[in-house]
């Protein structure tokens, strides 16, 4: 479910930064809609800002974080209850764990914090080596036991990367209260320089543009601007990622070319309708080619006589209600199909017209917010 009533500040600011993710440590994340599997069988780094609510953490509460079905693949970290900054990971079956030496965040009123995450499976010896950054300084951190490089290598998970919280088969654990902007994650190990340049003095700037001693551009994979990022949808709770932002080209847009009405849909000039029988109206294109990808559908309904139950479809995938009321309407859609088609279908009764269709394939790896997450105008650089 997608986060549609986002609270936004009319504060007008001048600064690199004007919104950031806003959770409220209850059920809100962002999806990124991407397992990064091969990233995390080789060398990554994480970065991100973040400012806790005030008396928080109030558990262990995870930053980032996902893990396969068996529980034998894992990788999250954020702040403990007693403040300090802790990494998971466990590949192949192979766990560690690494954490702060002293406490990062109080509880109690916190500032932005800039926190890198780097893992090193390459560094010459048998077990990854991780680093933890802090506003630019390396921070003393222990480990705990370590994951062989071999077992690094045999990551694996079909969850999605969550946002503010651990995905566990589809569900939000551990969430966590507060504020987070300029996620990124990098296919390289960070190094002291170049996480001194991203953290600038608290001021974030465009993680796409080499600047000073960081020159690790090339090596962005995902980038979550939260709202400050081009084409982010913030009314509908989208961001899109800014390493790769914007839409699919236009072959993979949808026409107006429906085929094979069933029930009481038929078509119309510039558009379809329904009498208000059940039943269905395709576009066929090459959905199953994009299985996971989110699509915008942008439409307008008239002439709605019954707004029983509007559905959307991608071929053998699953209903998903849109809104069947009189008006232009916009819908975010996952891309679950099995056969290469789009489909409206009434689900019941709805009767009406549809015009000014169009669905369009969003670039990346686009963020979808759930629960009430929303956007704030308090920002790291403020």
């Amino acid at each position: 479910m997608l986060g549609l009533a986002n609270a936004l500040s009319t504060a007008s600011s001048t600064s690199e930064q004007l919104y950031s993710l806003s959770l409220d440590g209850s059920s809100d994340y962002l999806d990124t809609g991407h397992t990064f599997q091969n990233n995390m069988r080789a060398d990554f780094s994480w970065s991100l800002w973040v400012k806790p609510n005030d008396g928080q953490p109030g558990g262990n509460d995870v930053l980032i974080g996902t893990q396969n079905s068996s529980g034998e693949d894992i990788f999250y970290f954020g702040i403990g209850t007693d403040g300090k900054i802790f990494v998971q990971h466990k590949a192949n079956n192979d766990w560690a764990s690494y954490t702060t030496t002293s406490a990062i965040f109080p509880n109690g009123a916190c500032d932005w914090t800039h926190v890198v995450v780097t893992a090193d499976y390459t560094n010459g010896g048998a077990a990854t080596a991780y680093k933890i950054f802090v506003n630019g300084i390396e921070a003393s951190a222990t480990l705990v036991s370590a994951v062989s490089e071999a077992n690094h290598e045999l990551f694996t998970t079909t969850d999605n990367f969550y946002i503010g919280g651990q995905n566990i088969n589809g569900s939000v654990a551990n969430p966590f209260g507060g504020s987070i902007d300029d996620v990124a994650i990098f296919n390289a190990v960070l190094d002291a320089d170049a996480v001194a340049a991203v953290y600038n003095s608290g001021k974030p700037f465009d993680l796409n543009n080499d600047r000073g001693n960081y020159d690790n551009s090339s090596a962005l994979q995902g980038y979550w601007r939260m709202g400050n990022g081009p084409f982010d949808d913030k009314v509908n709770g989208i961001v899109h990622d800014a390493n790769n932002p914007g839409f699919a080209d236009a072959a993979n847009y949808l026409t107006t070319s429906w085929t094979g009405p069933t029930g009481g849909w038929s078509t119309t000039t510039g558009g379809i309708v329904n009498s208000g029988t059940n039943g269905n109206i395709r576009q066929v294109l090459e959905f199953s080619d994009y299985i996971g990808d989110v699509y915008k559908l942008e439409y307008t309904l008239s002439s709605v006589t019954d707004s029983t139950t509007l559905h959307a479809k991608f071929g053998g995938g699953s209903n998903q209600v849109i809104t069947g009321t009189a008006g232009n309407h916009i819908h975010y859609l996952t891309n679950d199909a099995t056969l290469d088609n789009f489909q409206f279908n009434s689900g019941g009764s709805w009767a009406g017209t549809i015009t000014n269709i169009s669905l369009r394939r969003l670039n990346g790896y686009p963020g979808l917010t759930a629960a009430d997450a929303s956007f704030s105008a308090d920002t790291p650089d403020d």
